[in-house]
């Protein structure tokens, strides 16, 4: 395939917004209890040591990093759209929440609260990327976080056309031990063709919602590895609000806190990182 693909994040919902002081009264994360991450957290198991690269939007929203869920947690980042760092979408806040928000008791957890997070901006404002923002922002960001610990990397976009350049960048860093996380699209289809998700090196999720049944928009088939929660997911939005949402685009974050959890823990055991 000609590399002047548009990559996107698939299409997801959004529904209804909070302010910080509604959130208690509207216990909305429900997998943290379910999924058992609340007894991760309490032994000690946090992410804490690994790297995620959140490959989306940009930099998450500037009121949580400053006040909110988000203090801490951003290391650094690197643009390859040229609009500048910061989230003007919202995605990638959703993303970045959904891994790492501190449990401070000021707003939404993060199934890895522990980890740092490295920002690869290779979406604009728009949510379109092209290979070349792509391919600089993986490869910069990944340069960056493997030399500092294990490092995953978070993927919530998708072309149904396939690029070299892009395969080349990700074989690259899979081959030097990042682990490749990726959304399978919203369409509610079988066996789509969803790049990067589909390649065999890439783990692909698909979502399910409170019910734990696959997600009515979530597609499905060979290609999809796991699911994970996607469905009514409350989570940090622009300018300090949280959000309810729905998508395999926040499935895959909830993975990729998960793999960090497995990284932790298997390191602090004296075991082998995993690989795949």
């Amino acid at each position: 395939m000609p590399d002047d693909l548009v990559f996107s994040l698939p299409q997801h919902e959004r529904g209804r917004v909070f302010w910080p002081h509604e959130l208690r009264a509207h216990n909305a994360q429900w997998w943290l209890a379910e999924f058992g991450y609340e007894k991760w957290h309490e032994r000690g198991i946090t992410g804490e040591g690994v790297y995620v690269v959140i490959a989306d939007t940009g930099l998450c929203d500037k009121t949580h990093r400053e006040s909110g869920d988000l203090v801490d947690v951003v290391d650094r980042g690197f643009d390859g759209t040229g609009e500048g760092l910061d989230d003007y979408n919202g995605h990638s806040t959703f993303c970045s929440s959904a891994i790492a928000a501190n449990p401070n008791g000021l707003g939404v957890r993060g199934v890895a609260p522990g980890v740092k997070i490295v920002t690869g901006k290779c979406l604009d404002r728009t949510g379109s990327g092209t290979v070349q923002s792509i391919v600089s922002a993986i490869d910069q960001a990944c340069e960056y976080a493997a030399g500092k610990g294990p490092t995953i990397l978070n993927m919530s976009f998708g072309s149904s056309g396939r690029s070299q350049a892009i395969e080349n960048v990700l074989r690259k860093w899979h081959d030097k031990g990042v682990l490749l996380v990726a959304a399978a699209g919203n369409e509610g289809v079988e066996s789509p063709d969803s790049w990067p998700g589909a390649y065999e090196f890439v783990c692909c999720l698909g979502a399910i919602g409170r019910d734990r049944k696959l997600a009515q928009f979530s597609n499905r088939g060979a290609e999809v590895d796991f699911v994970a929660p996607g469905k009514d997911m409350l989570l940090a939005a622009l300018n300090g609000r949280y959000q309810q949402v729905s998508g395999t685009s926040f499935a895959c974050p909830h993975a990729v806190g998960t793999a960090a959890l497995l990284q932790h823990a298997r390191q602090k055991a004296g075991l082998p990182l995993l690989k795949d």
